[in-house]
């Protein structure tokens, strides 16, 4: 690796890891993400963070707890929860753009057309002032090529859509956890009164399926037994 490219990436890794910190920060500051089990309040606080990338890995950590808490709540089964934190930490890599720039990094680096037009700017550049860095020419030259406004449009979408998912969805499972706490077994007219509160009709403005996957999440918590709740 080049070492305009080695000076990149650890300034890449950089500021994702100080994001981290920031985000893990600011939910220990709060009550409940990392003091028990995540509230419907929890919820509501990270969606409301205007940063996309810290209210991303906040999300991340909070879809990590709810994971744990309905895992005890089922005698450790991988719930829908599970899947939310891996999914969400993969967006959280297009939200900072880092997927989507490592991959057109990749194709411009193995296309002729482009490697032969950057060539030509750097060999331009040399004939002007010798003295100037070749790597850092080139370096720059690909960052030209790299569409920066199609790299933006898509972080701010998949940005929406990981606060979306996690507002309307993740809040019902805090939700869900709040309701059935300390519960030896699961009461099948408190069921359906958790279930009356959501919204009837199908996505997307619907809860309808959302619905149908708590009543049958909770019965199968109830055929398994509860062998711990989250306290």
């Amino acid at each position: 690796m080049l070492a305009t490219e080695r000076e990149s990436e650890h300034s890449r890794r950089s500021n994702h890891e100080r994001c981290w910190d920031h985000a893990v920060a600011s939910s220990a500051n709060e009550e409940g993400v990392h003091n028990g089990v995540p509230t419907v309040a929890d919820v509501d606080r990270i969606a409301a963070l205007a940063d996309p990338i810290v209210r991303n890995l906040q999300i991340t950590q909070c879809y990590h707890e709810l994971s744990l808490a309905l895992a005890a709540m089922s005698g450790g089964t991988t719930n829908w929860c599970t899947f939310a934190t891996w999914a969400s930490k993969q967006a959280g890599q297009t939200i900072r753009r880092e997927d989507l720039a490592r991959a057109f990094k990749n194709l411009l680096g193995r296309s002729p057309a482009a490697s032969e037009r950057v060539g030509r700017v750097v060999a331009s550049a040399a004939r002007i002032d010798p003295r100037r860095d070749v790597l850092g020419i080139r370096e720059s030259a690909m960052r030209a090529l790299v569409p920066m406004d199609a790299f933006e449009f898509t972080s701010d979408a998949v940005g929406r859509g990981n606060k979306k998912v996690f507002e309307e969805i993740g809040r019902e499972f805090a939700r869900f956890l709040a309701t059935f706490r300390g519960d030896r077994a699961f009461d099948p007219e408190k069921i359906a009164r958790f279930c009356d509160e959501l919204r009837p009709g199908e996505p997307p403005e619907g809860q309808g399926r959302l619905k149908q996957a708590f009543a049958r999440t909770t019965g199968r918590f109830s055929r398994r037994g509860r062998r711990r709740g989250p306290s």
